[in-house]
C-alpha cells in the first residue's frame, strides 16, 4: 500500500501482488486531501499465480489522473480491480472478478484501451462511472450464471468503439448521448438473451457502425 498528502506517485515495472493481498495506492491521504495528485504506473499489474484472488484499488482525487500503461491481469488474473476517486483515467486491458471504476465525483475523461474482462469463476460485473467513457479495447463478462453485466454511467457521451459482450445484462445510464461504432452483445448461450437498456434522457442514441444489433 502507498498513500500520500498529494504527492504525484510514479511506479515502474511488474508489479505481482503477494497472494491473497489488498493493495491501496493513494494520493488523497485516505480522503483527507480530497484533491489528491497524478498516479502514473508504467508496467504491468498481475496476480499471484494460481490465486485470482488478490485485489488492488486507486484513489488519485478530484484533481489527479491515474494512468496505467501496462495490462492488469493479463498474465494472473486479479480478484477486484477498482477506482475510487479520480478525474481522468487512461488504462489498458485489465482481467479480473470484479472490476469497478467509480470515481465520487466522475467529471473526468475515462479511456479503456485495451480490453477489460471479468472472466472467473462467479465473475461480477464491470461498473463504471464518469463524464466521457470511451471504450476502445472492448468490454467481456462471460460468467456463467449470466450475473455478470455491464452498467455505464456517462454525463457527457458513452463512445464504444470497440465491442461490448456481456452475460448478463448491459444497461447505460446517466444523461450523456451515446456513439456506436460496435456491437453491443447480451446474447450469452449459456443464459439466453438479456436486457439492453439506454437510459439518455434527452439525449440521443447515434449508430456509426455498419451493423449494431439492438
Amino acid at each position: 500500500t502507498i498513500i500520500t498528502n498529494r504527492g504525484v506517485i510514479s511506479l515502474t515495472g511488474a508489479g505481482v501482488i503477494t497472494n491473497g493481498a489488498s493493495v491501496f495506492v493513494d494520493t488523497t491521504n485516505g480522503g483527507g486531501a480530497a484533491a489528491g495528485a497524478n498516479i502514473l504506473y508504467a508496467g504491468t499489474i498481475n496476480g499471484t499465480a494460481g490465486g485470482g484472488v488478490e485485489q488492488i484499488s486507486f484513489a488519485s482525487g478530484s484533481g489527479g489522473n491515474l494512468t496505467i500503461s501496462g495490462n492488469v491481469g493479463s498474465t494472473t488474473p486479479l480478484g477486484f480491480f477498482g477506482v475510487t476517486t479520480a478525474n481522468d483515467v487512461s488504462i489498458q486491458g485489465v482481467s479480473s472478478a470484479n472490476l469497478s471504476i467509480t470515481p465520487s465525483t466522475p467529471g473526468g475523461v475515462i479511456t479503456l484501451n485495451g480490453l477489460l474482462e471479468t472472466t472467473l469463476a462467479g465473475a461480477d460485473s464491470v461498473i463504471i462511472n464518469g463524464a466521457t467513457i470511451n471504450v476502445l479495447g472492448g468490454i467481456t463478462t462471460t460468467n456463467a450464471a449470466g450475473t455478470s453485466s455491464v452498467l455505464l454511467t456517462a454525463s457527457t457521451l458513452l463512445n464504444v468503439a470497440s465491442q461490448l459482450t456481456a452475460q448478463g445484462f448491459f444497461v447505460k445510464s446517466g444523461a450523456g448521448a451515446v456513439g456506436l461504432g460496435a456491437n453491443i452483445d447480451t446474447s450469452g448461450a449459456s443464459t439466453g438473451n438479456q436486457n439492453l437498456l439506454f437510459n439518455t434522457g434527452a439525449y440521443t442514441v447515434r449508430v456509426t457502425a455498419a451493423t449494431v444489433p439492438l
